[in-house]
């Protein structure tokens, strides 16, 4: 979910298909864009959208293709004034489901995307420019140091991601300097369930990703990690020292409890002044809520 044209750009579930919308916070209207087609795809959806400059909206495409012999994806960019996609020179990834699925969690700027594959059990972090999709030579985690190279390089297959710790859900710094993003020094830890309910750390590496460094740790389920437009604060939502919710950590490491929910997805108002948050449906029933909460702490 993000901002374009003063309106919320969202993703829409549709049985078994997403599809994008314009959804208008002052009137309460949302507007499906048209469904998007490609012959070359059984399927073709968008998802993530997220600004990369002005109104200009990346989004990661997903096309069910048999050529591909599953999905094959890649990154777009969207009109959000007619709902139409360029698709992005040279980003076209294809993952082996059998190994692990690329997620579609997406960061851009104009110089280029840092994309999550996997999830929060088994993934690591890729970056793409117009040169084509490379891997991350950084190396994390303390118990048993990995690098996010590792996944690229072994094609997903091989050798157990168990193996491997994990890194997801990226966000840019406004300056595009900077990338926060989640991590879980789990290498060597076996079990899905055992990889998924281990907390996660909240990392910021430099955009050579010459190192990281950690500014939050201890939570679970972390999702939706967003850099504030005035770089002030990264909200995430998750679930931490007992408590669900939305939350707010500074680069500092500061971290505050911004609103105690169950958040589906959280966005930014271009400004940075605002937050708003869609409520998941009670029991997953029911109408969800768009919330927006404008009395923001100042970071210490």
């Amino acid at each position: 979910m993000t901002w374009a044209n003063g309106r919320l750009i969202v993703e829409v579930a549709r049985g078994y298909a997403s599809r994008l919308g314009s959804f208008d916070p002052s009137t309460g209207t949302l507007d499906l864009f048209p469904a998007l087609s490609d012959p070359s795809c059984y399927r073709l959806d968008a998802a993530s959208p997220v600004v990369v400059e002005g109104d200009r909206v990346g989004v990661v495409l997903s096309c069910s293709s048999r050529a591909a012999g599953g999905w094959q994806n890649s990154l777009g960019i969207l009109d959000p004034s007619t709902g139409g996609v360029e698709r992005l020179p040279n980003s076209e990834m294809t993952i082996d489901r059998d190994h692990i699925e690329l997620a579609g969690i997406v960061t851009m700027d104009a110089d280029g995307a840092v994309i999550s594959a996997g999830d929060d059990a088994c993934g690591s972090l890729f970056t793409w420019d117009p040169r084509g999709v490379r891997a991350i030579d950084l190396s994390i985690g303390t118990s048993s140091p990995w690098s996010l190279a590792t996944y690229f390089e072994r094609g997903f297959q091989g050798p157990k991601c168990e193996q491997l710790g994990v890194a997801f859900w990226p966000t840019l710094s406004p300056d595009g300097r900077r990338v926060a993003f989640a991590a879980k020094d789990i290498a060597g830890l076996n079990g899905v369930e055992a990889r998924l309910y281990t907390p996660s750390q909240i990392l910021i590496a430099d955009r050579a990703w010459t190192h990281a460094t950690e500014i939050a740790s201890g939570i679970r389920d972390l999702t939706n990690l967003t850099w504030s437009p005035r770089g002030d604060w990264i909200a995430f939502t998750g679930l931490r020292n007992g408590v669900q919710g939305i939350w707010l950590v500074s680069d500092s490491g500061h971290v505050v409890l911004l609103k105690q929910m169950d958040a589906f997805s959280i966005a930014w108002a271009p400004d940075g002044t605002s937050l708003v948050a869609v409520e998941r449906a009670a029991a997953f029933e029911g109408p969800s809520r768009i919330l927006r909460f404008d009395d923001l702490p100042e970071p210490t």
